[in-house]
């Protein structure tokens, strides 16, 4: 029978490895998640990073950005706000919400309140998002100046938070 020595792991890079236990909870590391950062500036990914990321810059940046977002969805009527222990006919579905942060080129701080739309079963509906690109945008701008037209609108601001669904969700 042969045995593993301390001196025979030092060249594997076994002697490194530590068992935890599953229960010896202070150990064991909380996962480091990535952040990420547009022009300079960090991009919160949870309300912790937004407490955190306003504390230390003294702002309310990303909590006035929030705010705006969620007035225009309640100005549009997008919500239907039931009672807390309203109970959904069976045939609903769950989705979760969450918010989708992002900085602008104008340094803008932007943040849209989202469905979490891979919880949704669609069944047989086209799930495809349809969006335009910059480049097609500048294109259709150059366009129209060498026509001598007028642009009507270039920018629509919660476009499809009426839109109806044949799913149903709550």
């Amino acid at each position: 029978a042969s045995f593993l020595t301390a001196n025979s792991l030092l060249g594997t890079g076994l002697h490194k490895r530590r068992r935890v236990s599953k229960t010896d909870k202070s150990k064991q590391h909380a996962p480091r998640v990535k952040r990420t950062f547009k022009y300079g500036l960090e991009v919160p990914r949870t309300w912790k990073d937004v407490m955190r990321l306003d504390g230390e810059s003294g702002t309310t940046r990303w909590q006035d950005a929030i705010n705006k977002e969620v007035d225009a969805l309640i100005e549009q009527d997008c919500f239907d706000f039931k009672t807390p222990n309203f109970k959904p006919a069976t045939d609903y579905q769950f989705c979760r919400l969450h918010f989708v942060y992002d900085i602008k080129q104008d340094l803008r701080y932007k943040v849209r309140l989202v469905c979490n739309g891979k919880l949704v079963d669609a069944g047989d509906l086209s799930t495809r998002a349809t969006i335009v690109k910059t480049v097609s945008v500048r294109r259709l701008d150059l366009i129209a100046a060498s026509q001598d037209l007028q642009v009507l609108t270039d920018n629509i601001g919660n476009a499809f938070v009426r839109a109806t669904t044949k799913e149903k969700i709550y």
